[in-house]
């Protein structure tokens, strides 16, 4: 949503604020990081890794779509959508825990 649906008039002050904002976002490097951080030879990285499931479905679905039949679908925009969280399903059986899941 753009600011001025919801900010009917913009002070010196907010216009300020939202360029330094856009200005500091363009600075960051494709991981997020700003460049005297990145660049700083006096730090040390590490890597977590995170799963990000949503990114790993769309990932999943655009590479069946492509294996399909080997022609670009044009126009076609995958949504990846919250539906909530997983039901526990060890709940609704006796005994029922991570093991007694079926493979899909």
């Amino acid at each position: 949503m753009r600011p001025t649906r919801y900010l009917a008039k913009w002070s010196r002050r907010d216009r300020g604020l939202a360029e330094g904002l856009l200005t500091y976002e363009a600075s960051l490097n494709p991981i997020g990081l700003p460049p005297h951080i990145a660049r700083d030879p006096n730090r040390r990285f590490g890597l977590d890794e995170v799963v990000d499931q949503s990114m790993a479905l769309l990932e999943e679905t655009q590479a069946e779509y492509q294996r399909a039949d080997g022609e670009r679908q044009y126009g076609l925009r995958l949504i990846v959508k919250d539906e909530g969280p997983i039901p526990d399903r060890s709940r609704d059986r006796k005994g029922g825990g991570a093991d007694d899941r079926p493979d899909d």
